[in-house]
């Protein structure tokens, strides 16, 4: 986040920029970097008449080059926003038609009287296009992307601290086991739970009962339901989802993923890595790290063959359903595997890695 702070840091104090790049996958950052820069530039009143945000993926990003040429109303200078700028990735799907020609002008020579704010919700730009070598060079490119531990509970430290809400280690680990890295869900989070506590203690129970489990928790709940053969507890929260109106699809590609994750764990794990160097090598999260880990302790060498024939079937099962099968026999075909697999998983013993 260095270059996000240093760069809201520079505007604050009157240092600002015509043209600025945000991309990455962390929406929450972007998000608030607009926020806060539209806050500090056009007064609330104004804000009507100053500000402005187009999808580039259905708007021509001219319209808001026109408008970073005309004078503003009554402030100091526009903010104009272009939301979805895939035209500076590999990625880009949008029948719009941008004249980049202009765009390359404009970086060369930015209004002095408008912000332009880009955002591109992409892991990276494409950097062998022509315009993307350009707005490295003279726009503000700023990284918006997921915080690694450390800097998650830092930030999550934070908003809670700002809110009078005192949150242990534990809890801090609980809340993000529960709710994920995304940002705009966690600070949503955070904020129910300092209206609860007020300025009281805040307990796991409290924490458990307040703050529901996201779709990927609950899979994972399943996953080691089926490790351990609680099959009834497995088809217990199959068909909660089911009712939540999850699709069965996308409960399959979770489960593929966290069964992956498990195999990709049990490598390192049994050759005597740490959950740390783990985590580094696999560029995942510290915390699924530390659950595989905990679910292997209880496994045996031939888990990792059950679990290969698994992800097989996960495969199988993933075309099946994405070819002709009609929404009741997804949700047949996904109950019928579930219950193989847990029956399959139960029976592995634990032994301990050397």
């Amino acid at each position: 986040m260095r270059e996000w702070r240093q760069a809201l840091q520079d505007v604050k104090q009157g240092k600002r920029h015509g043209v600025y790049v945000l991309y990455g996958e962390e929406p929450w950052l972007m998000d608030e970097f607009v926020r806060q820069v539209t806050a500090h530039l056009v007064p609330e009143e104004v804000r009507d008449l100053n500000v402005d945000a187009r999808d580039l993926t259905e708007s021509p990003l001219d319209e808001l080059l026109d408008q970073a040429e005309t004078l503003p109303f009554m402030a100091d200078c526009r903010v104009l926003v272009g939301k979805n700028a895939l035209f500076l990735t590999s990625t880009n799907r949008s029948k719009v038609e941008h004249d980049l020609d202009r765009f390359q002008s404009y970086l060369q020579n930015p209004s002095s009287h408008a912000v332009l704010l880009l955002l591109v919700p992409a892991g990276k730009l494409d950097e062998r296009k022509k315009i993307v070598k350009q707005v490295k060079q003279q726009a503000v490119v700023i990284p918006c992307q997921p915080l690694d531990k450390d800097a998650l509970g830092r930030w999550v430290q934070r908003r809670a601290q700002a809110r009078g809400l005192a949150l242990t280690a534990p809890l801090l680990e609980l809340l993000v086991e529960r709710v994920g890295r995304q940002l705009s869900r966690l600070e949503q989070e955070v904020e129910k739970l300092a209206q609860y506590a007020g300025k009281g203690p805040l307990t796991r129970e409290d924490v458990e009962r307040l703050v529901p489990r996201t779709l990927e928790e609950d899979v994972f709940t399943m996953v080691d339901g089926l490790l351990e053969g609680r099959s009834e507890q497995v088809m217990r929260t199959y068909y909660d989802l089911l009712e939540k109106k999850e699709e069965p699809l996308k409960m399959l590609g979770l489960l593929a993923y966290q069964f992956r994750l498990l195999l990709q764990v049990d490598y390192y794990w049994r050759r005597g890595y740490t959950e740390a160097h783990i985590a580094k090598v696999l560029g995942a999260h510290p915390y699924p790290v530390k659950r595989a880990c905990r679910l292997l302790q209880k496994k045996d060498s031939a888990f990792a063959d059950v679990l290969r024939d698994l992800l097989q079937q996960l495969a199988q099962l993933d075309r099946a359903m994405k070819t002709g099968r009609t929404q009741e026999e997804r949700v047949a075909d996904l109950e019928v595997f579930l219950l193989l697999a847990s029956h399959r998983l139960k029976g592995k013993r634990a032994v301990a890695p050397r």
